[in-house]
């Protein structure tokens, strides 16, 4: 296997890891490591032996689909029952909230070779409408894209970076898609409107990496 990228948390460890995984090609020296790739800790410079790097990597094309996470961004409001022309709510009642990705506590984010960031925000609504008596609010889809990646013991020897194993079972991060593709707003009613920064998810998307919204139904 070639990881295509590696986010790398250096460790100092004493226990030897038994060759199971190729190396990323160019992982020759401490050099080229720094140069490519973000490195949260060192270890001092010294090159002792037994460092230990944790790597994560994409497995195989990492199985990409869509997934959406919906953000009530305005309160909720019911028009009068006897209002009849109904009411509206608009952008300017909207909150902006911010949105990271999700993987769990221990999730190392790398994006896999997809067009996707770490975290964004909800953006800009439009105006919604209720009828007489009806409870309305607006809520914001962040599309996302989710993808399987595995995490990789790697050690530090003799200058050179050496073969890893696998750490763990392979897990899904769901990274919100760069630039907003896929994302809109929804106007919701009645029992669908909850509490304002309220979050649902949707994670029947369609296969793929990041892409405009298939737009049959509002809440996919």
């Amino acid at each position: 296997m070639k990881p295509l990228a590696l986010l790398l948390l250096w460790a100092t460890s004493s226990t030897a890891v038994p060759t199971a995984v190729p190396m990323a090609a160019g992982m020759t020296n401490r050099t080229h490591l720094h140069e490519q790739f973000v490195l949260n800790s060192r270890d001092g410079g010294n090159g002792a032996l037994n460092d230990q790097i944790i790597g994560t990597a994409r497995v195989g094309d990492g199985d990409p689909h869509q997934a959406y996470r919906y953000t009530q961004v305005t309160s909720t409001i019911t028009c009068a029952p006897d209002e009849q022309e109904g009411c509206s709510i608009s952008r300017q009642d909207a909150k902006y909230y911010a949105v990271q990705f999700s993987g769990g506590i221990s999730a190392l984010w790398i994006n896999a070779g997809f067009a996707v960031t770490q975290t964004t925000a909800t953006g800009q609504t439009g105006t919604c409408n209720g009828g007489a008596g009806d409870t309305i609010c607006v809520w914001y889809r962040t599309a996302h894209t989710a993808y399987t990646v595995q995490k990789y013991a790697y050690y530090w020897r003799f200058q050179q970076v050496q073969d890893g194993t696998k750490v763990d079972a392979p897990y899904v991060i769901w990274s919100p898609n760069a630039n907003g593709v896929g994302d809109g707003y929804v106007c919701a009613l009645n029992k669908d409107c909850w509490n304002q920064g309220g979050v649902w998810w949707g994670k029947s998307g369609p296969a793929g990496g990041p892409q405009l919204y298939p737009g049959n139904t509002p809440w996919l």
